[in-house]
């Protein structure tokens, strides 16, 4: 490319309308692919031979650290010293000239000449000094490639023909160039990150399908009732299999009206307990009455919870045991001593009785497999041993209330012989002797280890449903 000057007029217009068609054919090639990689080697092809003898294509990556993406010589003898000086010698962000200096700084530079002096001076070391000799640069522009305000790279040209400069007017036109590079290569990456972005919504999709299937398959496996109940009079959004057979009215007869399971003498009880959960207070094994389709009234235990919901006020999720089994055991061991040793040894939950002094006189059978020891050996151990230490203070509370007169209701943790823990859900009532004294205590358990670990299952499914609505909300509002 010869030298310039505005004393040249002819062969500045000549200059002018070849760096336009030049600029034409930069654009189309920069057009054609929202590719990086190919983007930025189609770039290197439209400037090679026509521009420059030999081009360099420096960029960021998503790491903010540069990559050599390109490097092409018009003469394919040099395209290996090419290659050594693409993978061996990136470009160094702390140098004082060269393209780390221009990817730094974003300033362009011009050697209209360079000496085999400068070549050595600015070389980072003498292999890549040697190697730089063999490509004879006699002339070079180095133009950073920048867009909204940040350097996404840098273009070094340069001829080696000692006949041919380059000049302000071509430095023009490379800071041209380097400004449509910085769009079309922003634009390939605005576009694949909006491509990423889709394919992270579909994942994400994906993923919420496979947690809507689990999370149904852990409802519909539940043995426990599961009822997810709208604040406003309990209108039924969610009914299990399991609500189905305890309560007996099928998931069809509930949905989107207020649930039917609430005696109308328990009414003001069931407001009163939405509100306590609405508020915070969480109770836990609550036990009261409730009715079937029937008319036939079931003593359960409720477990209550909020869910919390993006679109409106949280909603409540209930869990419901059918405890009537335990109180008509409950009601036996009242009624004769003979029956409740056929009854509670029998029981399908556990039994332990024990005395003033927290020892152990009775246990059923039940009550010795889920300790996982023989009802002998508990007879001969105090209570105590058997209580993970957490749950001692639980115990505590829970024998003092006996003492007042008051039963307890509350879930206690057991260590068994193996170190597990077992969570039990234990009804205490206390036996006064005949001096009124507290004799010792009467406890029903039921194993809700299985259950707890789908409870806490199931409130983390539906916790990262919300969320992963949530984020999908905020993704789909962002594009």
């Amino acid at each position: 490319m010869e030298n310039l000057s505005a004393s040249q007029p002819d062969h500045l217009a000549d200059h002018l309308a070849r760096s336009g068609r030049v600029l034409a054919e930069v654009s189309q090639a920069l057009s054609s692919s929202l590719d990086e990689q190919e983007t930025l080697s189609t770039l290197a092809r439209s400037l090679v031979p026509d521009l420059a003898d030999y081009c360099i294509l420096d960029i960021f990556d998503g790491e903010g650290k540069v990559r050599r993406a390109e490097a092409l010589h018009r003469d394919p003898a040099f395209q290996e010293v090419m290659r050594e000086l693409q993978f061996r010698f990136p470009a160094d962000l702390g140098s004082a000239s060269g393209m780390g200096r221009v990817l730094r700084t974003g300033q362009p530079n011009l050697a209209v000449a360079i000496t085999e002096e400068e070549i050595r001076a600015g070389s980072q070391s003498e292999v890549h000094g040697d190697l730089l000799l063999q490509l004879r640069p006699r002339s070079s522009i180095l133009v950073p490639m920048m867009s909204r305000g940040r350097v996404l790279g840098a273009i070094c040209l340069a001829l080696c023909d000692s006949a041919r400069s380059y000049s302000p007017v071509d430095l023009a036109l490379a800071e041209e160039i380097g400004h449509r590079a910085a769009l079309a290569l922003d634009n390939a990456r605005l576009y694949h990150e909006a491509q990423d972005a889709l394919r992270r919504r579909d994942e994400s999709m994906e993923a919420l399908r496979g947690l809507n299937q689990t999370l149904r398959a852990l409802v519909e496996a539940c043995p426990l009732a599961i009822m997810l109940l709208e604040p406003d009079e309990g209108v039924v959004s969610l009914w299990n299999p399991a609500a189905e057979r305890i309560f007996g009215w099928q998931e069809d007869e509930v949905l989107g009206l207020p649930v039917p399971i609430v005696p109308d003498d328990r009414r003001d009880e069931f407001r009163r307990n939405l509100q306590a959960v609405l508020c915070g207070a969480m109770p836990q094994g609550v036990e009261t009455v409730r009715q079937r389709k029937d008319g036939e009234p079931v003593h359960v235990s409720l477990w209550s919870s909020t869910v919390p919901d993006e679109q409106g006020p949280p909603r409540i999720l209930s869990l419901v045991a059918d405890v009537t089994a335990r109180k008509q055991i409950e009601n036996a061991l009242r009624k004769s001593d003979a029956r409740l040793r056929d009854l509670v040894d029998t029981a399908a939950e556990g039994v332990w009785i024990l005395d003033a002094d927290r020892r152990t006189t009775y246990v059923n059978r039940r009550m010795a497999e889920m300790l996982d020891r023989p009802g002998h050996e508990i007879l001969r151990h105090p209570a105590d041993a058997f209580f993970a230490p957490e749950s001692l203070p639980v115990v505590d509370e829970i024998w003092e209330r006996c003492r007042r007169g008051l039963r307890g209701h509350q879930e206690i943790c057991f260590l068994l012989p193996d170190g597990r823990p077992l969570w039990a859900s234990a009804s205490v009532s206390p036996v006064f002797d005949e001096n009124n004294e507290l004799g010792g205590v009467l406890a029903m358990l039921t194993d809700v280890t299985e259950r707890r670990r789908l409870d806490e299952e199931l409130r983390r499914r539906v916790q990262e449903l919300a969320a992963e609505d949530r984020r999908k909300d905020e993704f789909l509002a962002m594009l």
